[in-house]
């Protein structure tokens, strides 16, 4: 990781003002919105690292968000079930030729 990412000392985008993102192994985990940190239970995690971009004038935050990769999970199972409800379909539908 890019220590650079948490070096200003100072609150992200997306944090609180007077809140310091800590850092993890994987990177910055940073600080819920309001309505993440109002959750009671098990609040979704969202993590923000640095990764070389070829090019010292352009900067790359690679951001991990579990409740985006629920979202994308959810949606991936969706549409393997399309694929798998469709294959079957078309195999019902059309004889096989031999």
């Amino acid at each position: 990781m890019d220590s650079s990412l948490g070096s200003s000392g100072g609150a992200t985008p997306n944090s609180t003002p007077g809140s310091t993102p800590s850092t993890t192994r994987s990177g910055l985990t940073v600080p819920g919105g309001i309505n993440t940190r109002e959750r009671k239970t098990n609040p979704p995690r969202t993590r923000a690292q640095e990764v070389p971009s070829g090019d010292p004038e352009r900067r790359v935050i690679v951001i991990d968000s579990d409740e985006r990769r629920g979202y994308e999970q959810a949606k991936h199972e969706q549409a393997m079930e399309r694929h798998v409800r469709d294959w079957r379909s078309s195999r019902s539908v059309s004889p096989r030729a031999t």
